[in-house]
């Protein structure tokens, strides 16, 4: 948006309103117990990237540091990675220095039957599940890619180390592009060096860095829209050819993805980079990561006391107006912690492989049910009802989830709270925030007591992750104040201490969170003002807040002829924030986002009445 200029054309009565919500039933049960699997989202994608370290050699003793543990065991590998398929209902493994081959070039006879791709597919034959691999050589530093006989031939394994990808079902469009083109120069070096190096570099030099292939892969799983994408980069040992050699394989990886960036991606891999501003950014400040605080890599010194650790492993995907990232884990039990060194070498190692599987679930934010369109909740004559979205911005018949007790409730819902991959309802009941676990569906069975002593008046709404750190976070208005929690995931959420964000003046704001409607990467927040009827954008900023110097009026006469507003993100389906409002006739509106943001949007009726006795909140 350039400017609340553009956005008078929509205003008045024909405001916005915003899609919603979930579903839970507010039953006065026990606290819900972790399930050790999880059911798949009917239309999700669960997509899991790990650096195997398949084909390191040496041993962990601060002089080499290409060991991996169980590198001559590649069945054990594999039946690893196939459990964690199956713990997380995997639709696609995105693997990382894997041994393999191009199978369309062997016949079964002659398939490297020591290779992670071979074993790994008969793992999965074995469990009857139908996966389809594909793998790309990716040439050690040296030039070398064959995997057998590495570390002086005690390296048992077959085929070329390389990254793979697997998909659960058909794959189509295969393509394999290389990030350092051919033909590289010392001007493609131009601005990437220090002054001597790059006044030092020759021609012949510039060339062979060229010659060295850095695969980007990519397939496509039949069904799904996203292209699929997995990548190792340049290792990043604080050298300036490397770090220069990462950021050309990065422009050339955005260059050759620009329209899919744009349209439907996700990529992972081991990219030897932070998702901080630098090598990454030509592609990684274009997409939404899967964030997550745990590290994903660690090693040791002789003379350290603890690890040193990295962040290298990344899932990214294409930006919408919420991310699409229901649920973003690290598995640090699959990464080996164990020293090993000096006394400690006869120790065997903790886990398969020295770094640790990124898993994410990627969903439709404000979808309850698992049809992969955003549905609303209403509390309705002291019931909880589910009204699920039919992606066009309209609504099916409601389904009651919370038979009573929630008159006078504060509801939202937006992202995953339990790591079971499916969005959670959040609630204000009485003086209590609960977390009610969406069991698939839009059901729900007991909750968690988040937090006690709430004011009872306390409006709530579920923002997304506001604060940074990869969990879901609430906004809440008490009194004239606006509030901070941030959540904390796990099989026992709960949420961390409040924190003031807005000093005064919301005690009559009704707030709505439209997901991130000025696509610039960060959620926003919906306010509209019952004493003057306006209506306003307050924009994120990336630190948990939303300063008011910076908010944008969207438009006004909502008092009492809009009397409830929610947003759920993109009820339409069109990669746009939407809004759904109630007027004082009782009818319920919805407002379609255009490109300037959702005040541009269209309105129309998606019910003529019902929408103003005992309707008491949406979201």
């Amino acid at each position: 948006m350039k400017g609340s200029a553009s956005l008078r054309k929509w205003r008045g009565p024909t405001g916005l309103l915003a899609a919603l919500a979930a579903a839970a039933s507010l039953l006065t049960a026990t606290p819900a117990q972790a399930e050790g699997t999880v059911t798949p989202a009917a239309n999700g994608l669960r997509v899991i990237s790990w650096n195997i370290c398949g084909d390191a050699g040496g041993t962990r003793d601060g002089k080499d540091p290409g060991y991996c543990p169980y590198r001559n065991e590649p069945w054990r590998k594999a039946a690893a990675i196939a459990d964690l398929a199956d713990k997380h209902q995997a639709d696609v493994l995105m693997l990382q220095e894997a041994c393999g081959y191009d199978k369309n070039a062997l016949t079964p006879e002659t398939e490297p039957k020591l290779s992670h791709m071979y074993r790994l597919a008969e793992e999965f034959a074995q469990r009857k599940q139908q996966w389809k691999l594909v793998h790309a050589v990716n040439p050690r530093s040296n030039g070398a890619a064959t995997c057998a006989g590495r570390d002086g031939g005690r390296n048992v394994l077959d085929g070329d180390v390389g990254v793979l990808l697997a998909v659960r079902g058909e794959i189509s469009d295969v393509k394999i592009t290389d990030l350092r083109p051919d033909g590289l120069t010392v001007e493609d070096f131009r601005g990437l060096l220090p002054d001597g190096e790059f006044a030092n570099l020759t021609a012949e030099q510039a060339a062979a860095h060229g010659a060295r292939k850095r695969p980007l892969l990519c397939a496509r799983l039949t069904g799904r829209p996203d292209k699929l994408c997995t990548t190792h980069l340049t290792a990043g040992d604080g050298t300036p050819i490397n770090e220069a050699l990462r950021t050309i394989e990065s422009r050339t990886l955005a260059s050759t993805l620009a329209t899919d960036i744009g349209a439907g991606l996700v990529l992972g891999g081991d990219l030897n980079a932070t998702a901080a501003p630098g090598t990454l950014e030509p592609f990684a400040g274009k997409l939404d990561r899967c964030a997550n605080d745990a590290h994903t890599h660690q090693t040791w010194r002789p003379e350290q006391a603890a690890p040193s650790r990295y962040w290298l492993d990344h899932i990214f995907t294409t930006r919408r107006t919420a991310p699409r990232f229901v649920s973003c884990q690290v598995d640090q039990s699959l990464m080996d912690t164990t020293r090993m060194e000096g006394d400690e070498q006869s120790k065997p190692p903790s886990s398969v492989s020295d770094h640790a599987p990124v898993v994410s679930y990627l969903g439709t934010p404000g979808d309850l049910n698992g049809d992969a369109k955003p549905d609303l909740l209403a509390v309705a004559d002291g019931t909880l009802r589910l009204y699920p979205g039919d992606g066009k911005g309209g609504m099916g018949a409601p389904a009651v989830i919370g038979q009573s007790g929630w008159s006078g409730a504060s509801v939202a819902h937006r992202g995953d709270w339990t790591d079971d991959g499916q969005e959670d309802i959040v609630a204000r009941v009485g003086s209590e925030l609960r977390l009610f676990r969406n069991r698939g569906g839009g059901t729900i069975a007991g909750h968690f007591k988040l937090a006690t002593g709430v004011p009872a008046d306390t409006r709530i709404v579920a923002t997304g992750d506001i604060s940074g750190d990869g969990y879901p976070d609430l906004v809440a208005v008490s009194g004239e104040k606006l509030y901070r929690y941030d959540g904390v995931r796990g099989p026992d959420p709960t949420v961390k201490a409040a924190v003031e964000i807005g000093t005064a003046g919301w005690k009559d704001m009704m707030t709505a969170a439209p997901g991130d409607s000025d696509r610039d990467g960060r959620p926003d927040l919906l306010a509209r003002d019952a004493g003057d009827g306006r209506l306003w954008l307050y924009r994120g900023s990336g630190t948990g807040a939303f300063p008011s110097a910076g908010r944008v009026e969207y438009g006004f006469g909502y008092s009492k002829a809009r009397p409830l507003i929610a947003s759920g993100g993109d009820a339409n389906l069109d990669g746009k924030a939407d809004m759904w409002a109630t007027t004082g006739e009782g009818a319920l509106l919805f407002y379609a986002g255009m490109a300037q943001g959702i005040s541009d949007g269209a309105r129309t009726e998606v019910a003529p009445n019902g929408w103003a006795t005992g309707i008491q909140s949406m979201s």
